[in-house]
């Protein structure tokens, strides 16, 4: 193998010598014979083959003084076809990062403050492209030739061109002021108001969150639009509700608690009566036929609300069905048309029909709450009927007892009967005075033992025969003892 020597010259590495290049056109050279040449092929080259390698990668400038060279030294015409022969650059395709096609050819969408990117692709290799190479229009520069950075700060059409030579490209980019769908959205918040009272009618009380009666409508909701892609989601981020609540005393005597008026010894039977619940379970109160309270009324009409409200099987369990049926919805992106180009514009149009999915939704839980509701709500206030009665009715003496009956038992013994007029006594006690020539006038009342509440009977022993003995019988309580019954008498036998 020959050896050849480098002649150096500007922007030309290796030259032969002519005598060489000569020798190399007339027959195949190893890759060895130009060390360092770049894409040299590894089966046996011509020099011309071997210098349109080494020509690919250099400028304009640099190939027209490489083939000054060539020409001068060797008057290769080879050589000056190979420098000819080098591709003019052109535009072969545009694409865009981090938009999303949509609709016709070139037009793209992306969010505020998105990092978009148009790079072009020419047919050539960048890194020799002279200066002016790829003209841009709109947009900043990128951190190439090829590349043009988008501005995303403000909503809006961006219009960018890039021209290769004859050839141009037009790509539309329009930034829309709307956050990229969240991987994870948080419930929607719930909230119920109350705005007002309701008229109950007959009833002691009424809660109302039935759209359309009494002046109740739908939920109110908040809805943020968001962009995925080219398409716009939506998250709901709150809803409202608002009902009524009402009371009525029905003409009855509010009972407050302990202290309050009403609480008298000749009322305190019937209070009792009255306000006495019935057996857990049932979806009814207490008879209230001359007494109520308002503050237990109330509270029953608070169970409701609650039961309605926060029980997971109900309002909430039906506005996670509106929430997941809203996020399920799309709406295409459409620049041609407000309610189809920016959030508010696309909330706005579909408003009207989430309301009435929403208004849907709510009349599901209301149905489904109502069968149960009463003896949910009852469950809950009718126990605190006996805390009030238990508070009130030590407060005051019981009444006296009445329907005091004496009948005499063989000849030293009478029975006592008579009738309780209340629920707050803890026992009785038994007064006797006995008739002697005189009557009672020179006798005194005796106490007799105590007797329970119950039963309402006792049997005096130990008489002296043909005796008349007089009765009486108070009530004991808490508060202390009340006034003493009507006097009964009866006689022993002889």
């Amino acid at each position: 193998m020959a050896t050849e020597h480098e002649t150096r010259q500007p922007d030309l590495h290796l030259v032969p010598k002519p005598a060489a290049l000569a020798a190399a056109d007339r027959a195949p050279v190893s890759d060895q014979t130009a060390p360092g040449i770049d894409n040299v092929p590894q089966h046996p080259v011509t020099a011309e083959s071997l210098l349109a390698a080494r020509l690919s990668g250099a400028g304009e400038a640099s190939r027209a003084r490489i083939a000054f060279q060539l020409q001068r030294l060797a008057g290769n015409e080879a050589l000056q076809r190979v420098v000819a022969a080098k591709p003019k650059p052109k535009l072969t395709s545009v694409k865009v990062a981090n938009a999303k096609a949509f609709g016709a050819p070139d037009n793209y969408v992306t969010t505020l403050n998105a990092p978009v990117v148009v790079s072009a692709t020419l047919n050539v290799g960048g890194a020799g492209l002279g200066a002016g190479t790829v003209v841009w229009t709109g947009g900043n520069p990128g951190g190439k030739q090829t590349d043009r950075q988008v501005v995303t700060t403000a909503a809006g059409l961006q219009a960018i061109k890039v021209t290769v030579g004859t050839t141009s490209k037009n790509v539309n980019i329009y930034v829309v002021d709307a956050a990229p769908l969240p991987a994870v959205s948080p419930a929607a918040t719930l909230t119920h108001t109350l705005i007002g009272a309701s008229a109950p009618g007959t009833n002691f009380g009424l809660t109302v969150v039935t759209i359309g009666t009494q002046g109740v409508v739908g939920p109110e909701f908040d809805v943020t639009a968001y962009l995925d892609g080219n398409n716009w989601k939506f998250r709901v981020t709150a809803i409202r509700h608002k009902y009524k609540v009402g009371v009525s005393a029905q003409g009855r005597t509010n009972i407050a608690g302990p202290g309050d008026p009403a609480i008298k010894p000749s009322a305190i039977a019937l209070i009792i009566t009255d306000l006495t619940p019935p057996a857990p379970g049932t979806p009814h109160g207490p008879p209230r036929t001359t007494f109520w309270s308002e503050t237990i009324t109330r509270a029953h009409e608070q169970a409701h609300v609650d039961h309605f409200y926060t029980d997971p099987a109900f309002w909430p369990k039906s506005m996670k069905d509106f929430q997941d049926e809203i996020a399920a919805a799309s709406v295409a992106f459409d620049p041609g048309a407000p309610k189809t180009s920016t959030g508010a514009g696309v909330i706005a149009d579909k408003r009207p029909t989430w309301q009435g999915r929403a208004d849907f939704f709510h009349g599901q839980a209301d149905a489904a709450e109502i069968p149960g509701s009463e003896t949910y709500a009852h469950g809950v206030s009718n126990p605190q009927y006996t805390v009030l009665l238990n508070s009130i009715k030590d407060t005051v003496v019981p009444p006296a007892p009445t329907g005091l009956a004496v009948a005499p038992v063989g000849r030293n013994g009478a029975t006592l009967t008579w009738t309780r007029d209340a629920a707050n006594e803890t026992g009785f006690e038994i007064q006797r005075i006995e008739s002697g020539f005189f009557g009672p006038l020179f006798s005194s009342w005796v106490t007799l033992a105590p007797v329970a509440a119950a039963p309402l009977t006792f049997t005096d022993s130990g008489l002296k025969p043909a005796t008349k003995y007089t009765y009486r019988v108070a009530a004991k309580g808490v508060a202390g003892n009340s006034a003493f019954s009507t006097e009964r008498s009866a006689t022993t036998a002889k």
